[in-house]
């Protein structure tokens, strides 16, 4: 399936909504942005590989538009041509993540061993073929408390990427007390 746009139309739309974001900041809206819409709708917003690096996740194609800069105004995407549903997932995202200052963006994944998975998410990552790559790497958690009370993404890193694995509202993957559900939208049919 190809995404009906390129990260540069993403990030130019967050910048046209908080033109003080820092590059860190817009590299993890980007991110987050993706990630909801796959939980959400099922595709993608855009087609370019998130990466795994140091500060978390980015995507190489918008880190060559601002690279060395710690804030931009534009990267030259077309923020005009987003469809009314990527608009809609934008809007989620700044709504819950926008606020947060620039020091959170650092690293907002958490790696937990293989070994503290449930069963069922053992099992799960062994239907998909990444069992072994999650024994020896582990899994990242992303916590989304802003949108979901306590409720997790979870991505696997490999070979400097991180796949999204599953939203997991009822903490099915990690034994701990069920989540309340979805606070800010549902998963459109």
């Amino acid at each position: 399936m190809r995404a009906p746009h390129s990260v540069l139309d993403i990030a130019e739309y967050i910048l046209q909504r908080k033109p003080d974001v820092s590059t860190l900041k817009l590299q993890k809206l980007c991110y987050y942005a993706q990630a909801w819409s796959l939980v959400w709708d099922g595709e993608p917003l855009f087609g370019e590989q998130v990466q795994a690096w140091m500060n978390g996740p980015g995507v190489r194609e918008l880190r060559d538009v601002h690279k060395g800069d710690f804030s931009v105004r534009s990267v030259g995407g077309g923020a005009d041509n987003l469809r009314p549903e990527a608009r809609e997932t934008v809007d989620a995202v700044l709504d819950a993540y926008g606020g947060m200052p620039h020091e959170m963006w650092d690293n907002p994944a958490h790696i937990e061993p293989y070994e503290n998975l449930s069963e069922e998410g053992q099992a799960r990552l062994a239907d998909i073929g990444l069992q072994e790559a999650a024994m020896r790497h582990g899994l990242a958690k992303f916590k989304v408390t802003e949108i979901a009370d306590r409720a997790r993404m979870w991505a696997i890193k490999n070979d400097n990427v991180y796949l999204l694995l599953w939203w997991d509202p009822d903490h099915e993957v990690e034994s701990v007390a069920p989540s309340r559900g979805l606070r800010k939208r549902r998963k459109r049919s």
